[in-house]
């Protein structure tokens, strides 16, 4: 073992019985020793770390390889760990920490989905990172448990269905909504980016390529759709491509949004949609 080679170093030679450690012996010894050591230091800098100065250095790098849209979400999800992490350094984060987290989310009634991904998006991989770098042994959220999720019966809006919301939306100001959105199947970001000259009426086409959201700071921002597939060109049907002209010569009448602000061209506040 280590500690019997150890004790064979420390053995004045005169003093030393049976066997004696050949060069090779000597160099995994020495080796073992060596990991060890860096195994210790693992520990010791991840004594010296806060778990949230830490976290904004993930972000940071994260930052730069999604999307912003994405990135805010990430922003919002990391606020239920931010308090109750605050104060910890990276070794004091430990299993019975993060279990209690998401105990404790679970008792204040948070979704399942959203549980799973304050772990498995930003607990874990923050978490990830400080192992890879040193900090820690061992990524504590590997053994924390989530509760599973139950699966209801899911389907789409029937033809009839559809029809029911378009009626009911027709006295809204911004009726065009419910039909754009059932019949395209865009998002609700890329409908309050969309403008007329993303619209071809001739041609009977819908570009779509940003999106306008709101973060988790409250600020909106005009960006980038989702993901680069999330960018198309859609094809639109007959019945829909007959409102949109309506809306347009009506609603919308000199208007650069397709989804306006009643008194003002400008894009509707997330919220308010």
């Amino acid at each position: 073992s280590i500690q019997d080679m150890i004790g064979m170093f420390n053995t004045p030679l005169s003093e030393r019985s049976g066997r004696q450690l050949n060069n090779k012996e000597i160099v995994q010894a020495l080796q073992a020793l060596s990991a060890n050591v860096s195994s210790l230091q693992k520990h010791w800098t991840g004594e010296d770390i806060l778990f949230t100065d830490f976290a904004k250095e993930w972000f940071a790098k994260k930052k730069v390889e999604i999307m912003e849209n994405t990135f805010s979400k990430y922003e919002y999800l990391y606020k239920h760990a931010e308090s109750f992490l605050a104060g910890l350094t990276l070794t004091q984060v430990t299993r019975d920490k993060l279990q209690a987290l998401i105990t404790g989310m679970v008792e204040k009634g948070y979704s399942v989905e959203t549980i799973k991904q304050v772990k498995c998006n930003i607990l874990n991989p923050i978490m990830n990172l400080a192992e890879a770098d040193g900090h820690i042994d061992k990524n504590p959220c590997r053994y924390v448990t989530t509760p599973k999720r139950t699966y209801g019966k899911k389907r789409s809006a029937t033809d009839a269905e559809i029809r029911n919301l378009i009626d009911v939306s027709k006295k809204h100001r911004l009726w065009i909504l419910v039909p754009l959105m059932a019949y395209t199947g865009l998002r609700r970001g890329e409908v309050e980016a969309l403008t007329w000259d993303d619209i071809d009426l001739v041609a009977g086409t819908i570009k779509v390529d940003k999106s306008y959201t709101q973060g988790s700071d409250g600020k909106t921002r005009l960006g980038k759709t989702k993901s680069r597939a999330s960018d198309r060109i859609l094809p639109i049907p007959s019945e829909l491509l007959s409102m949109l002209k309506t809306y347009r010569m009506t609603v919308a009448k000199g208007r650069t949004y397709v989804l306006s602000q009643a008194r003002n061209d400008k894009m509707i506040y997330p919220g308010v949609l």
